[in-house]
């Protein structure tokens, strides 16, 4: 009488098994970065409404006497609107202004964040986005042509942005979905007091103050 080969044997299940996990494995990973190149060229699309440079912020240093150093600051929307503004003194002769940078696809947005000094570390600086925001839509973008999608995926950044200004957070921001942020610094002890500047975003992520 002849014994009956079984058809599979424990090692070929395994095999099967495991294959058959790797293809799916595969399938749903091909299937994300699919989607997600999608959506990032469907984000790039809806920022090119916005332009290549923005200027949200102008400040003025007022004095740097006595170990204190105090500047006004100014906050514009991007047809030049100003939308709130601020003046503060701090201890220190150096100050220093924060901006979050967060890349969308191809291109840079960037958000002031806060502003502290040589002798005010970074975390007990002063947190300035309250000044520009709106009900969370970060206000230095407003523009009449923003339809909702584009107003919503700018919340999305800026809420990332107010995220990974956390100073208190010792742990990495989390990664997004187009990106971490980074920061960018500009000293303003060489900028003379009396004088206006103008903090200019790049599309590019440069960051440029000018006269």
């Amino acid at each position: 009488m002849t014994r009956k080969r079984k058809l599979f044997s424990p090692v070929h299940r395994f095999i099967l098994v495991l294959a058959l996990l790797v293809f799916f494995f595969c399938l749903v990973l091909g299937l994300f970065l699919e989607n997600r190149k999608t959506v990032i060229q469907s984000l790039e699309e809806r920022l090119s409404v916005l332009t290549e440079t923005t200027a949200p912020l102008k400040f003025m240093v007022l004095s740097r006497e006595q170990g204190t150093i105090s500047a006004r600051f100014r906050f514009y929307d991007t047809g030049g609107k100003e939308l709130a503004s601020f003046e503060q003194s701090w201890p220190g002769g150096e100050l220093t202004l924060d901006s979050i940078i967060i890349p969308a696809g191809t291109r840079f947005l960037a958000f002031p964040c806060r502003i502290f000094t040589d002798a005010v570390a970074p975390g007990e600086g002063t947190v300035i986005f309250d000044f520009y925001d709106r009900d969370g839509f970060p206000a230095i973008y407003d523009d009449p042509s923003l339809d909702e999608t584009l107003r919503h995926d700018l919340e999305v950044f800026f809420a990332r942005a107010r995220t990974a200004a956390d100073y208190s957070d010792d742990s990495e921001p989390e990664p997004g979905v187009y990106g971490n942020a980074v920061h960018d610094l500009q000293h303003l002890a060489r900028f003379e007091p009396g004088v206006i500047y103008t903090l200019e975003y790049h599309a590019s992520g440069a960051v440029e103050i000018r006269e």
